[in-house]
């Protein structure tokens, strides 16, 4: 049976509140301080730490395992590990905004 609009509506709402509850306990959570600091920098610091689509990419990675550590509440030990496991140009942004590293 096809689903009518208002499930698809309701489906949707569901899937964005989800999506607001996990961005709000990663940025409300033990790392919100050093999130802003990664928010905060620009192409051309990026640039500065690693040329290229590189630096953008080990960003965005970075992003990703300090929000999710932020929402879990990792202990330090443990970011840091998944920090290093991203490799050097993860390590370089990192130390740039203070993480641990």
């Amino acid at each position: 049976m096809a689903k009518t609009r208002e499930d698809a509506l309701r489906e949707l709402q569901e899937e964005l509140d989800g999506i607001l509850k996990d961005a709000r306990a990663a940025f409300e959570g033990r790392y919100s301080k050093e999130l802003e600091g990664l928010h905060g920098l620009s192409d051309e610091d990026l640039a500065a730490l690693i040329p290229g689509i590189e630096g953008h990419v080990a960003y965005s990675a970075l992003i990703e395992v300090v929000k999710s550590a932020s929402a879990a509440n990792l202990k330090v030990a443990e970011l840091r590990k998944r920090i290093k496991a991203l490799g050097e140009n993860v390590v370089a942004i990192a130390k740039k905004v203070g993480l641990p590293t």
